[in-house]
């Protein structure tokens, strides 16, 4: 699934709707999916917080059940470390990619970068028939 969004506060809206429907299509609902919905918020808003837009969200499943996420925008800043003082009031979305995924990073793209997770997905429970 690709998605091109505007770097507008609506575009996170979208993001979170269109990865839920891709998850149910793809059969990955639960926990899981939940924190992927959460995760892909976070890229998001920081794609539209820091980024330049017009931005892009692909979620790709390999055979594994490894589900990748990627975001870009057109900024070449990638992010930074993750903020130190606990009463800060945001900067934690990097901070919770980082825990709810198996992998996470980013990488320069051309006129832009990518920031990108992957996380492997539960099998679903077998149909009673």
């Amino acid at each position: 699934m690709t998605l091109l969004l505007p770097a507008t506060a609506a575009s996170v809206r979208s993001a979170r709707h269109a990865s839920r429907d891709a998850l149910t299509r793809w059969n990955m609902e639960g926990e899981a999916a939940d924190d992927v919905v959460l995760m892909v918020d976070e890229l998001v808003t920081n794609a539209v917080r820091h980024g330049r837009g017009p931005l892009w969200l692909r979620l790709s499943v390999h055979p594994s059940r490894t589900l990748v996420c990627e975001v870009g925008d057109g900024s070449d800043v990638l992010p930074g470390p993750y903020p130190t003082d606990p009463s800060a009031e945001s900067g934690r979305g990097l901070f919770l990619v980082d825990a709810l995924s198996d992998a996470f990073g980013a990488r320069a793209a051309g006129a832009g970068k990518v920031v990108w997770f992957s996380r492997r997905m539960p099998s679903p429970p077998p149909t009673e028939g």
